[in-house]
């Protein structure tokens, strides 16, 4: 039966994304979200065993800061997890679906029925959080821009994020409270004070869900940025929507290294719940994700591990220093 499944729900998935690759089709559920953002169109993806092609995608600015949008302002180790698992959108689609099936699974039952699926450990950690994987999944258009975004330009992807941040904090609505502490990386390895977000509570994690167009202030672009709805029950604070649910962090082992610009693995938390090691290597001391030059929009990879690439001397104020990305023209 799990066999069925998968191969089933795979070739669905696989049909969705390559037609929606295409541009054929516009998916953006009506009950989870409003409006669009601009959609990516890029080159056709390279294999693993060539170097990057020098055309550029022509995302823009306008076009990452709307799909950061929803999500620059969770926890560090939420959104870690959120970024990487992008990257794999038809891993992301079929565990929602599957958890659909079996929304009674948690704790150590969860743990070791995942055990016999290839999904990317990213995506697992995400289904003890489902809220976050539901969203994932009904936004099928956005998670595939956002994980090109991050294979092709994982440092401005950062960047955008800091910057995000930053706005939400000038507007006052990016605050400490019982569910999130705001702080600043002491470890950033240069002079730039980076704002990160933790649980206030470190054995679990609250979802804030939001308005762009409250918690920023206002919002600098023409078209309008995703925008999920929150659970039933949940209640607004400071344009933020919080639910009385709550997921174990456990499973989050991803996080970041702000002035590297790079998405960072606690080892000891993937070992204690994957019990084996990630497949990785270390930079300057610390163990970084890198995703694949393989990635293709509809295809599956396996991650590799390796040296972020460098800024070009300008750290995140030189947005996409050494990636593909145009600059878009920078920001009202």
């Amino acid at each position: 039966m799990k066999a069925w499944f998968f191969s089933a729900s795979r070739a669905g998935c696989l049909s969705m994304l390559a037609v929606m690759a295409m541009g054929l089709v516009s998916i953006v559920p009506p009950a989870l979200a409003r409006n669009t953002y601009p959609s990516a169109t890029y080159p056709p993806p390279n294999s693993p065993d060539t170097p990057p092609t020098s055309v550029d995608s022509t995302i823009t600015q306008e076009t990452l800061d709307g799909l950061l949008a929803p999500i620059a302002l969770y926890p560090d180790a939420l959104l870690a997890q959120v970024l990487m698992a992008a990257t794999f959108p038809v891993d992301v689609i079929e565990a929602a679906h599957w958890q659909k099936e079996n929304p009674g699974l948690s704790g150590q039952a969860l743990q070791n029925v995942l055990a016999g699926f290839d999904w990317d450990p990213s995506v697992k950690s995400l289904m003890t959080v489902p809220q976050v994987l539901q969203y994932m999944s009904s936004s099928p258009r956005w998670m595939q821009s956002l994980g090109r975004a991050m294979v092709d330009n994982q440092e401005w992807v950062m960047s955008t994020v800091q910057e995000l941040r930053q706005r939400a904090q000038t507007a006052g609505t990016l605050t400490s409270n019982d569910k999130q502490t705001v702080g600043v990386d002491e470890n950033a390895t240069d002079e730039s004070k980076y704002i990160t977000i933790t649980p206030t509570s470190p054995n679990v994690v609250y979802v804030p869900v939001y308005d762009p167009y409250i918690v920023y202030g206002s919002w600098w672009w023409p078209t309008r940025p995703i925008y999920w709805r929150p659970p039933t029950g949940a209640y607004l604070t400071s344009g933020f929507y919080w639910s009385s649910y709550y997921y174990p962090s456990i499973a989050l082992w991803g996080g970041f290294n702000w002035g590297l610009g790079a998405i960072v693995i606690n080892v000891p938390l993937y070992r204690s719940y994957y019990r084996t090691m990630p497949p990785m290597r270390g930079y300057r001391g610390y163990n970084v994700w890198r995703p694949s030059l393989g990635y293709t929009v509809v295809g599956r990879y396996r991650p590799q591990f390796s040296a972020p690439r460098p800024y070009g001397g300008g750290g995140y104020h030189q947005r996409g220093g050494g990636g593909r990305f145009p600059r878009g023209g920078g920001r009202p």
